[in-house]
C-alpha cells in the first residue's frame, strides 16, 4: 500500500506478486530453520543435564564404600535416565546358569523374592544375556517373542521394557540391566 506503485493502492502486477511470493517462501523458510535451530539447541541443553548429572553420580560412587549401595545407585541412574518407573540388575550365576537380582528400584519385596533368581529362557533380560545385545520391547502386548510375560508385566504395570547386557574386560557378559515403563515406546539413543 505504501510501498509499491502504484502508491495508496493493493493494485500489483505479475513481478510484484512473483516478488511477494519469493519474499514469502523465504520468510517460511526461515521460520522453518529458525524453529529446528531451537529444538536442536533444546535437545542439546538436555543432553548437557543428563551429562552433568551423571558426572556427578560417578563422583558419588568414588566414595561408595558398600558394593550393594553402588549397585542401587547405578541402577537409579539407568532408571532416571531413560524416564523409566522400574528396574533390575542381574548378574550371572554360572553354577545354576541363572541371573541373579542384586538390586531393583520399583517394584517392592515380594517381587525381589518372587523373581530373584530367573532362567536365562525366561524374559527379556535372559534374551540379553544370550544374544549378548540389547533386547527392547516397545509393547510385551504385540511383541510374540515375549506375549508370554502379558500376564506378568500387567500385574506390574508395565508395558516396555529393555533389557542390557553388562560386559566383563574379556567380553564375557557379567549380567543384565532392565528398565520398565508404564507406557508404550523405547527409549531414544540419548537415554540408552
Amino acid at each position: 500500500y505504501w510501498v509499491i506503485p502504484p502508491i495508496h493502492s493493493f493494485a500489483i502486477g505479475g513481478g510484484d506478486l512473483a516478488t511477494l511470493l519469493v519474499f514469502a517462501l523465504v520468510g517460511t523458510a526461515m521460520a522453518y530453520f529458525i524453529d529446528r535451530q531451537e529444538q536442536a539447541r533444546q535437545q542439546a541443553v538436555a543432553f548437557q543435564g543428563q551429562l552433568q548429572r551423571l558426572h556427578k553420580f560417578s563422583t558419588r560412587l568414588l566414595v561408595e564404600e558398600n558394593f550393594e549401595d553402588v549397585l542401587q545407585r547405578i541402577l537409579k541412574a539407568a532408571v532416571e535416565l531413560p524416564k523409566a518407573d522400574k528396574g533390575t540388575l542381574q548378574l550371572y550365576d554360572a553354577e545354576a546358569n541363572v541371573l541373579e537380582m542384586v538390586a531393583q528400584v520399583g517394584f517392592g519385596a515380594e517381587f525381589f523374592r518372587e523373581y530373584q533368581r530367573l532362567p536365562l529362557d525366561f524374559a527379556t533380560c535372559g534374551a540379553a544375556y544370550q544374544r549378548q545385545q540389547r533386547v527392547i520391547v516397545e509393547n510385551v502386548e504385540s511383541n510374540p517373542d515375549f506375549k508370554h510375560l502379558v500376564p506378568l508385566y500387567s500385574s506390574y504395570q508395565v508395558v516396555s521394557s529393555q533389557s542390557t547386557p553388562l560386559f566383563a574386560g574379556d567380553g564375557k557378559v557379567l549380567g543384565v540391566l532392565t528398565t520398565y515403563a508404564g507406557d508404550a515406546g523405547a527409549p531414544s539413543e540419548e537415554q540408552l
